[in-house]
């Protein structure tokens, strides 16, 4: 991220990572510092009998004691590294990935996630990308379910986000490996490799999700 943001809370879906500053240079010895997930309910998201779904309930994570007080003139800095993200008004092409899920049609029981209609297979290419190119992809989320979308060998760019929370949220303003999509969301992401050629993983972050088919084949060439 080219600057800090002071936030009050941050969305994580698994696989995500943040660095965070914490500043307790107003807090005593003694004093305990509470790290919890809150509450919270997602639009449109699949709803489930309460014995059954936990989901969105408020959990104690972790608890900070300040043992000492030190001396510490440190500021928080505005400016941070030059952003060096792909720009999408150099994007060539741009391409479209939509989750969906369905029933397994042998068990009847177990969900399906596809991505494209496309259940992941080895070995089979599912997209090309030019090596350097920057291209603009949007990944529509058709379902009832949240994915963490993850993608190897690269980072991108948030550009946009419409339905759902219908903003990029204030912490996804620097480069990502992983975009979590809510459900009905539609994310604009600015894309470019340029590290390495070879063949890279799209998939969702879910390993449930991922396990039963939500994952592409992307060669970069």
């Amino acid at each position: 991220m080219e600057r800090t943001v002071a936030v009050d809370y941050i969305d994580l879906a698994p696989g995500e990572r943040t660095d965070l500053l914490l500043d307790f240079r107003d807090k005593n010895p003694g004093d305990r510092i509470l790290l919890g997930s809150r509450a919270y309910f997602i639009k449109d998201g699949l709803a489930k009998p309460e014995d059954l779904n936990r989901q969105g309930h408020p959990m104690e994570l972790m608890e900070i004691m300040v043992k000492n007080r030190v001396r510490d003139r440190s500021v928080i800095p505005d400016q941070l590294r030059p952003y060096q993200g792909p720009d999408p008004a150099d994007a060539v092409r741009e391409r479209t990935f939509r989750l969906t899920s369905n029933r397994d049609r042998e068990t009847r029981t177990m969900m399906r996630h596809q991505i494209n209609n496309k259940t992941f297979r080895f070995g089979r290419i599912d997209e090309e990308v030019p090596f350097g190119d920057t291209e603009i992809w949007t990944v529509i989320n058709e379902n009832n379910f949240s994915h963490p979308m993850h993608l190897h060998a690269t980072h991108f760019r948030v550009l946009s986000r419409r339905n759902g929370r219908n903003q990029v949220m204030p912490w996804e303003g620097g480069l990502k490996d992983t975009v979590l999509i809510h459900p009905k969301e539609e994310v604009r992401l600015a894309v470019r490799f340029d590290a390495y050629p070879g063949l890279f993983l799209l998939h969702c972050h879910n390993l449930e999700h991922e396990d039963t088919g939500m994952m592409l084949n992307i060669l970069v060439v």
